[in-house]
């Protein structure tokens, strides 16, 4: 965002007598400072400001959300929750409790502000003292609940607002005043700027107390800038954020935004629009480069708005069907929490491994093809069959049985799409790729030789979203899928992965316009073949076309880290 500087808060801040530097306490963070977050929903990830806090540290960092919606300071302890927040042994400890201690919760989780709800915060500060760790009371982030001028928030939580205060007065630790802050904010941006921040409920109508992943982003990051306001010594561990001005300012920056996501608009079509593409993989995992299993992963997580009808080991030479089964084996691993944790109707592990089959595991003769193959049969069946949607190949190694499946069946030329990843690919079998391009003009075929490049090369690198700060923050220990991720490489390269994403968001019966896997140019070879843009303006490191991927980087990476977030093991709910 262009002319705005670091937010000016208003808060209240408690000196703490606190050593001069903050020591982790716990065995399995790598050395990084680990902080937790202890609150009810409106801290969690899914409904609150805990994400856009963790998605705020640097890679120095690492956040821990422990809270739960509908827990309030007494439920939150009587259920073992707050011990499994000691038993981290974090350096530091967010607290918000307030929403679900009102009255009127039920006797399990009401709290009275002057006496149980004050008794419970100091347990909570002297507890986490106890441990080695640094409390930090944050008060809980207003409802949108308006007064009868419609201009001013009528909160209903200042008497716990107030206890939370007064512990950490006495207490002598930090305290981030939200509560306050919040208010000022919905103020500013008034009855219809709080609805952009706020989701729906069920019924359509608008929920005025937890927030959309756009306000938890930006909460989030409000508060980790708090962080490092009341904890110099944690600057270091939280980004250098640009957020709005003053709370006035939000208003404009929504607008902003809105500009923004108009002109991203123009990324019409694709999976993520609801129109599921028939999908074929043709992939050399295993191979020399271990690329091939990244995209895989990252296609896994987005089967749920994908028809995928075939997987084909299709070196030639290293690689093997066993290493499909590899990363489907993960894939089970994690498929009930992708299906918990979703709601999505995520393929079945067996569904995929029905589909899976060894292509050519040598390369075409001179000529260009040889005998058919199960890789080859398979594409052949999947693009006759009664579906009138088109057949997507997703060529990630020697298009060998593509090759060979045209040859054996010329007719279904009409029925597919063909994106193939290829430089060092198409090495691996000069024959198959120049049989295709000789022989079948007409072939739909989008080839990919610099372009793809834009996935690693490029674009947005600063922070969580560089090669390997992303892959440690957002895909290392997400399940078994993100950690084969991390196990085969540590950082991004995926150079497979923008056929995937060509068909994910932008139109895909238009190569020459935008998409996130890329824009290409017709050349005179035939009216159904496309291959990289070398207009200058594209490319980088001397690489044609690359721009046009690693300008959406931050899109399509913010949209994978949102589906990474699918198997993890707890997803907090949205209660309170």
């Amino acid at each position: 965002m262009t002319n705005t500087i670091k937010f000016k808060i208003s808060l209240m801040m408690i000196i703490a007598t606190l050593p001069c530097a903050v020591t982790t306490n716990a065995v399995d963070t790598g050395g990084k400072l680990k902080i937790v977050l202890a609150g009810d929903s409106t801290v969690t990830d899914q409904a609150g400001w805990g994400l856009g806090f963790a998605n705020s540290l640097t890679a120095d960092a690492t956040c821990v959300n422990l809270s739960a919606g509908g827990r309030s300071s007494k439920s939150f302890r009587d259920e073992g929750r707050w011990q499994k927040v000691l038993d981290e042994r974090p350096a530091v400890i967010l607290i918000q409790f307030g929403h679900n201690d009102q009255p009127g919760k039920g006797p399990e989780r009401e709290t009275d502000p002057n006496t149980t709800y004050r008794r419970n915060l100091a347990r909570y500060v002297d507890e986490s003292r106890a441990i080695g760790a640094k409390p930090v009371i944050v008060t809980s982030i207003s409802r949108r609940l308006w007064a009868s001028d419609g201009i001013h928030i009528n909160s209903i939580l200042t008497g716990y607002v107030k206890a939370a205060k007064t512990v950490a007065d006495e207490k002598k630790v930090p305290v981030i005043d939200l509560h306050a802050q919040s208010i000022e904010i919905y103020e500013a941006l008034g009855q219809e700027g709080c609805e952009r921040i706020s989701p729906r409920n069920q019924d359509g109508s608008i929920d005025r107390t937890h927030l959309n992943a756009l306000g938890g982003e930006r909460f989030g990051a409000l508060i980790a800038n708090d962080l490092a306001r009341v904890m110099p010594e944690l600057k270091n561990s939280i980004r250098d954020m640009e957020l709005p001005n003053s709370p006035h300012d939000w208003l404009s920056w929504l607008n902003v935004l809105q500009a923004d996501d108009a002109a991203k608009e123009k990324l019409t079509g694709g999976a993520l629009t609801g129109k599921r593409p028939r999908v074929v993989v043709s992939t050399d995992i295993g191979g020399s480069d271990p690329d091939d299993f990244q995209s895989m992963v990252h296609l896994l997580f987005y089967a749920d708005v994908l028809d995928i009808e075939g997987l084909i080991s299709s070196p030639p030479n290293q690689g093997r069907l066993r290493h499909l089964h590899e990363a489907l084996d993960a894939y089970e691993s994690d498929f009930e929490k992708l299906k918990r944790n979703s709601g999505k109707p995520f393929p079945t592990p067996k569904q995929l491994r029905n589909v899976s089959v060894q292509g050519a595991v040598d390369t075409a003769p001179k000529k260009g093809w040889s005998n058919p193959t199960d890789g080859s049969r398979l594409i052949i069946q999947a693009a006759q069959s009664d579906d009138e949607r088109p057949l997507w190949i997703l060529v990630w190694g020697s298009i060998t049985d593509v090759a060979q499946a045209v040859h054996d069946q010329p007719a279904m030329k009409s029925r597919i799409r063909v994106y193939s990843i290829g430089s060092w690919n198409t090495q691996h079998d000069q024959a198959a790729r120049d049989y295709l391009f000789e022989n079948h003009p007409d072939l739909w075929w989008i080839e990919s030789d610099t372009t793809f490049r834009g996935m690693y090369v490029g674009g947005e690198q600063q922070g969580e979203w560089s090669n390997l700060a992303f892959v440690e923050r957002h895909v290392r220990h997400h399940g078994a899928l993100g950690d084969l991720f991390y196990q085969k490489k540590r950082d991004i390269k995926m150079g497979d992965s923008p056929s995937l994403l060509y068909i994910l968001q932008g139109n895909p019966d238009d190569p020459t316009s935008d998409h996130w896997g890329g824009a290409y140019q017709r050349t005179d070879h035939g009216q159904n073949y496309w291959t990289d843009d070398p207009n200058p303006e594209l490319s980088v490191n001397r690489r044609p076309g690359a721009i046009s991927v690693n300008r959406w980087r931050r899109d399509f990476l913010a949209d994978w880290q949102a589906r990474m977030d699918y198997a993890r093991d707890t997803q907090a709910s949205r209660k309170n």
